[in-house]
Parts: structure tokens; C-alpha cells; sequence
């Protein structure tokens, strides 16, 4: 993780770049980390819906090694949602959010505003129409079945995800670059001394 920690020097030195969201609930947030939090999500987090009969609950989770625990305490103290977890048998922690206003106007408004480029996009797609189902008081038996849809089509289920490029779909922000590489970029030297740079990724985001 080597560049976050200029990042997150960079990001809280930008007193002019700032989002405020309906409730105020990410007032003050840098726009450059929110970019980097959108790079970093496509990398790492998951969308995730349960259903127990009709108990839906969505959650939003990022899992890294713990060596890399302050990322998360850094990531939950910008959004002040969430909480981090430590699974030390593991060596794993994770960022989890998922309180249900806290998934709707403030992990979802990110991800409107600052979106997923990688076939994650099309995950979370699903998620937010499912989260926006959820909005209503009663559900019906249309309205589960249509969740249950769309979570059986998400994660490993998902088809080949590509851009029209002359649409110029892709809008690649050097923060969400920088989150990104740190989530799936290696660095390495072969045999030789020679030196590589590699992002790699299903095929479903070619």
C-alpha cells in the first residue's frame, strides 16, 4: 500500500474540494479520496445481499490482509459509517457497512457520483435497485422475487462487462488510478533483474 499514505496526505490537504449530500451526511469529504474510495472499491469491496425468508440485508464489505488494517480505519474515519473488523486467526480485517441508511445515502451515493468501471459496476447496479426496492414499506411477492433476481445475478454469475469506448464511457480519474493499482497493482523483479508492473483481472473486465 505504499501509495496511500501520500494519498491520504493529498486528500486531507484539499480544503477546496469538498461534497456535501442531502442530510450532510459526507459534508467535508474530499472528492479526491472519494475517487480513490471508488478506484479502491473496484479492487477490493463487494456487494453483498441476504435474504432470510423476507429479511433482506445488504452489506458492503472491503477484506484485506491485516498488515493493511490502517487503510480501513482511515477509509471509516472519512465516511464515519461502518465499522472494522479483525479476524487475527485469519490474518484478515475488513470494512463493513451495513446499516441500511448508511448503505442507501452514503455508500450508494458514492457509487452514483463517483462510479465503478470494472464489471463491479454491474454488481453494484444490481445492488442499488435492490436497495431502492427495499425503500418501499411493504414489500410484495413481486418485489422479493425481483431481489432475489438480481442477487442470483451478481458476483461470480456475471457476464463479460465491456465499454463502448467511442461513447467515451470511461472516465478514469488519476485518484480512482491510484485506488485502483493499490488494490490490484503488483510490482515485481523476474529472474534476471528484470522489473514488471502488472494489473491483472477476470475477464469479465478485459
Amino acid at each position: 500500500m505504499g501509495f496511500f499514505q501520500f494519498s491520504t496526505q493529498s486528500l486531507c490537504s484539499n480544503k477546496n474540494s469538498e461534497v456535501s449530500t442531502t442530510g450532510n451526511l459526507l459534508e467535508g469529504v474530499n472528492l479526491d479520496f472519494l475517487h480513490w474510495f471508488s478506484g479502491f472499491s473496484d479492487a477490493e469491496g463487494n456487494f453483498l445481499i441476504t435474504l432470510d425468508r423476507e429479511y433482506i440485508k445488504f452489506r458492503f464489505k472491503i477484506s484485506l490482509h491485516i498488515d493493511d488494517v490502517e487503510v480501513l480505519n482511515t477509509i471509516k474515519s472519512h465516511l464515519n459509517i461502518g465499522r472494522v473488523t479483525l479476524e487475527i486467526s485469519r490474518n484478515r480485517c475488513s470494512f463493513i457497512v451495513e446499516k441500511y441508511e448508511d448503505i442507501k445515502n452514503v455508500i450508494c451515493y458514492i457509487f452514483k457520483s463517483f462510479p465503478l468501471h470494472t464489471s463491479k459496476r454491474l454488481d453494484f447496479e444490481n445492488f442499488y435497485e435492490a436497495v431502492l426496492i427495499k425503500e418501499k414499506k411493504n414489500l410484495s411477492n413481486a418485489d422479493v422475487e425481483r431481489i432475489i433476481y438480481l442477487k442470483g445475478n451478481m458476483n461470480s454469475k456475471r457476464e463479460i462487462f465491456t465499454y463502448n469506448i467511442t461513447e467515451s464511457q470511461i472516465i478514469i480519474n488519476p485518484n480512482w488510478l491510484i485506488g485502483f493499482i493499490e488494490g490490484e497493482g503488483t510490482f515485481g523483479i523476474k529472474t534476471g533483474s528484470s522489473m514488471y508492473f502488472q494489473v491483472a483481472q477476470k475477464n469479465t473486465s478485459q
